[in-house]
Protein backbone atom coordinates (compact mmCIF):
# COMPACT_ATOMS: atom_id res chain seq x y z
CA UNK A 1 0.00 0.00 0.00
CA UNK A 2 1.43 3.37 -0.96
CA UNK A 3 2.15 6.06 1.62
CA UNK A 4 -0.42 8.34 0.02
CA UNK A 5 -3.13 5.69 0.22
CA UNK A 6 -2.21 4.82 3.81
CA UNK A 7 -2.44 8.52 4.79
CA UNK A 8 -5.86 8.68 3.15
CA UNK A 9 -7.10 5.75 5.24
CA UNK A 10 -5.65 7.26 8.42
CA UNK A 11 -7.35 10.59 7.68
CA UNK A 12 -10.65 8.84 7.07
CA UNK A 13 -10.29 6.93 10.35
CA UNK A 14 -9.50 10.16 12.20
CA UNK A 15 -12.59 11.83 10.78
CA UNK A 16 -14.88 8.91 11.59
CA UNK A 17 -13.56 8.22 15.12
CA UNK A 18 -15.15 11.24 16.88
CA UNK A 19 -18.52 10.41 15.32
CA UNK A 20 -18.29 6.80 16.45
CA UNK A 21 -17.37 7.85 19.97
CA UNK A 22 -20.17 10.41 20.07
CA UNK A 23 -22.86 7.76 19.76
CA UNK A 24 -25.19 7.67 22.73
CA UNK A 25 -25.17 4.21 24.29
CA UNK A 26 -28.46 3.48 26.01
CA UNK A 27 -29.52 -0.01 26.99
CA UNK A 28 -33.27 -0.36 27.45
CA UNK A 29 -33.88 -2.80 30.30
CA UNK A 30 -36.67 -4.81 28.75
CA UNK A 31 -37.23 -7.66 31.19
CA UNK A 32 -40.95 -6.97 31.64
CA UNK A 33 -41.71 -4.81 28.59
CA UNK A 34 -43.84 -6.11 25.73
CA UNK A 35 -42.38 -5.79 22.24
CA UNK A 36 -44.31 -2.60 21.28
CA UNK A 37 -42.99 -0.82 24.38
CA UNK A 38 -39.43 -1.95 23.64
CA UNK A 39 -39.76 -0.54 20.12
CA UNK A 40 -41.23 2.69 21.48
CA UNK A 41 -38.37 2.96 23.98
CA UNK A 42 -35.77 2.54 21.25
CA UNK A 43 -37.51 5.14 19.07
CA UNK A 44 -37.60 7.55 21.99
CA UNK A 45 -33.90 7.01 22.71
CA UNK A 46 -33.08 7.77 19.06
CA UNK A 47 -35.09 11.00 19.16
CA UNK A 48 -33.43 12.11 22.37
CA UNK A 49 -29.94 11.25 21.07
CA UNK A 50 -30.46 13.58 18.10
CA UNK A 51 -31.27 16.48 20.41
CA UNK A 52 -28.38 16.12 22.87
CA UNK A 53 -25.33 18.35 22.48
CA UNK A 54 -22.38 16.45 21.03
CA UNK A 55 -20.25 17.29 24.06
CA UNK A 56 -22.59 15.35 26.33
CA UNK A 57 -22.39 12.15 24.34
CA UNK A 58 -18.60 12.42 23.99
CA UNK A 59 -18.17 12.55 27.77
CA UNK A 60 -20.15 9.38 28.43
CA UNK A 61 -17.81 6.55 29.31
CA UNK A 62 -20.31 3.80 30.11
CA UNK A 63 -23.66 2.81 28.63
CA UNK A 64 -26.76 4.22 30.28
CA UNK A 65 -29.44 1.78 31.41
CA UNK A 66 -33.00 2.99 30.87
CA UNK A 67 -35.63 1.35 33.08
CA UNK A 68 -39.37 1.96 32.96
CA UNK A 69 -40.74 1.60 36.49
CA UNK A 70 -44.15 1.38 38.13
CA UNK A 71 -42.86 1.74 41.69
CA UNK A 72 -41.72 5.38 41.73
CA UNK A 73 -43.29 7.63 44.38
CA UNK A 74 -46.32 9.75 43.48
CA UNK A 75 -45.48 12.84 41.40
CA UNK A 76 -42.01 11.50 40.61
CA UNK A 77 -41.51 11.02 36.87
CA UNK A 78 -37.97 9.75 37.04
CA UNK A 79 -34.68 9.39 38.81
CA UNK A 80 -31.04 9.19 37.78
CA UNK A 81 -28.89 6.82 39.83
CA UNK A 82 -25.33 6.29 38.62
CA UNK A 83 -25.55 5.16 35.01
CA UNK A 84 -29.24 4.24 35.33
CA UNK A 85 -32.25 6.35 34.43
CA UNK A 86 -35.51 5.24 36.03
CA UNK A 87 -38.64 6.65 34.39
CA UNK A 88 -42.31 6.24 35.20
CA UNK A 89 -43.75 3.62 32.86
CA UNK A 90 -46.93 5.67 32.50
CA UNK A 91 -44.85 8.22 30.56
CA UNK A 92 -43.87 5.57 28.02
CA UNK A 93 -47.45 4.38 27.70
CA UNK A 94 -48.69 7.95 27.20
CA UNK A 95 -45.93 8.71 24.68
CA UNK A 96 -46.58 5.59 22.61
CA UNK A 97 -50.39 5.95 22.64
Amino acid sequence: MSLRRRCGWLLLAALIAPQAQAELLVEVVSSDLPSPEIQASNALVQQVAQRLPQGWTQQLTAPIQLQWRTDLPARVHGRAIGNRILLDRALLQAWSA
